[in-house]
């Protein structure tokens, strides 16, 4: 039967580019976060011991690449392969990006 588990298939793949997508977001707010904390942190204007504090305390837990490695593979098995590549490369292009924006901001108010 073909039609049902085509079905379940794209229902499941949904669910996960849904979670992806948030999850997505999440790793960039968190990047951009880092980045200014560590662009302040390389102005002067604070300490390693803040840096650890917001970026492992603060960033730590809702930033979480093991979720991204995790949906990649359930896309991949799903069979949306290309999706899950573009996943990765989106997030991985989206992440450092806005840890460099952050680190530029923080270098233009601190520095």
């Amino acid at each position: 039967m073909p039609g049902p588990c085509t079905g379940w298939r794209g229902r499941s793949s949904v669910r996960v580019s849904w979670a992806a997508s948030r999850r997505s977001r999440r790793n960039v707010v968190g990047s951009l976060i880092l980045g200014l904390v560590t662009g302040a942190v390389a102005a002067g204007a604070g300490t390693t011991q803040v840096q650890l504090l917001i970026g492992t305390g603060l960033c730590g837990a809702p930033t979480t690449y093991s979720t991204l490695s995790y949906e990649t593979l359930r896309l991949s098995q799903d069979g949306a392969r290309l999706f899950a590549v573009a996943d990765v490369v989106g997030s991985l292009t989206a992440g450092l990006g806005a840890a460099f924006l952050g680190a530029a901001l923080a270098q233009a108010i601190w520095a």
